[in-house]
């Protein structure tokens, strides 16, 4: 992850140059995980450069798998989401949940299509570890939240 202005050198330079520019950008992040927001989407705007995030369901919190009051999943990844476990990101997961009821979509896929509601978003990476990992997150594709939405989530996870 490069800093905002040391892209913006590389975008320049390359194009002073006449060199290739970079077409795709692969930053960190989710709703949970926002600073790409700050200084760069102007930039990847700009030069019209995709972004395919990694991380898009902040190492798998976004999932769904991981409840307030519930036992915590055995998992790989599982420790170190524990500093993740708060009240202000469970309200997230609840209310990811509550929108998806109402599509028929699951919290992942909710937490995905924010990600896809975004006009300068390419496609997130997808790190499924299962078939059924990968259905679920399938079922996001094409998926868009209402500006309603996506204002709602916005609030909670600026």
């Amino acid at each position: 992850n490069y800093s905002s202005g040391q892209f913006a050198e590389a975008l320049v330079t390359a194009k002073h140059l006449g060199l290739p520019q970079y077409v795709s950008y692969q930053p960190y992040y989710n709703l949970f995980g926002r600073d790409f927001e700050k200084d760069h989407v102007w930039l990847i705007k700009q030069f019209k450069v995709a972004v395919i995030p990694y991380s898009p369901l902040s190492g798998g919190f976004l999932s769904g798998k991981y409840r307030k009051g519930k036992p915590v999943p055995k998992s790989d990844r599982a420790g170190g989401l524990k500093g993740m476990m708060t009240d202000k990101n469970f309200a997230v997961i609840d209310t990811l949940e509550k929108m998806g009821r109402k599509r028929g979509k699951t919290i992942l896929q909710m937490a995905l299509g924010w990600l896809l509601s975004h006009d300068w978003m390419t496609a997130p990476i997808i790190g499924a570890n299962s078939p059924e990992q990968l259905t679920n997150s399938l079922g996001a594709a094409g998926l868009k939240l209402t500006p309603e939405e996506k204002a709602e989530l916005d609030k909670l996870t600026a």
